[in-house]
């Protein structure tokens, strides 16, 4: 999720971290190759190579021994955290990513210290980009950028009763709203997963009728292209 991805690479580089994006697990088997890296923080649907068999080549190489994986993947879809930790991860944030949480994780492997991830979900709530009113704007232009794409491929998943397309793709929306702080948008998209989650494409396609107008709306009154195909 190119937003997410942003608004994650801004935190870290005003931290004062060095941090390499990889858009693909193929690309971050080749960076670990080329140099040394002291965590990975590892999205779960990357095309070419998913998340959890890089993780997996990742614990199959001795010379990585010891190299902190931490899952990041959208809060909305059942069972992620498992299969990141049986794949061999450390640990597990969710998203949309709360800042002070994601630093502390970093800061809790870098320095090192295992007391378990018990430890790690103590972290206090904290908002998202809205912090930073630079960035959320330039994060909302790149969401209404992004916007008619997706829609045509959650309306298409819809015709075609594809949950599993609908629920992926109103999870990502709803994970970059929320990075946003977009509450509509991200209810609507949620309105959306749980529709698709229980097969009434019908109900799926009057939230998405909703999330549509309301990116309208967000966009200044300028149409978007349409969703339908």
């Amino acid at each position: 999720n190119m937003i997410n991805q942003k608004v994650v690479l801004s935190l870290l580089t005003k931290r004062g971290y060095s941090v390499e994006v990889a858009n693909n697990g193929v690309e971050a088997m080749e960076a670990l190759k080329r140099a040394g890296y002291d965590i990975v923080l590892m999205d779960i649907q990357m095309p070419l190579l998913d998340g959890l068999e890089t993780t997996r080549r990742i614990r199959s190489d001795p010379r990585y021994d010891g190299l902190p994986v931490i899952a990041m993947t959208a809060h909305a879809m059942n069972g992620d955290k498992e299969r990141c930790l049986a794949a061999g991860m450390d640990g597990y944030i969710a998203k949309p990513v709360d800042h002070k949480h994601l630093l502390n994780v970093i800061e809790h492997y870098l320095t090192g210290s295992r007391t378990g991830l018990a430890a790690l979900r103590r972290a206090s709530r904290t908002g998202g980009a809205g912090s930073e009113p630079a960035l959320v704007g330039q994060m909302l232009s790149l969401f209404l950028q992004l916007a008619p794409e997706r829609l045509k491929r959650m309306a298409a998943a819809a015709d075609a009763g594809d949950a599993e397309a609908l629920i992926q793709d109103a999870a990502k929306l709803q994970s970059a709203a929320e990075s946003i702080e977009a509450a509509a948008l991200a209810g609507y998209a949620k309105a959306i997963i749980g529709a698709a989650a229980e097969h009434d494409f019908e109900r799926a396609t009057l939230s998405l009728a909703q999330l549509e107008r309301e990116v309208n709306r967000l966009s200044g009154g300028v149409q978007l292209p349409a969703a339908r195909s």
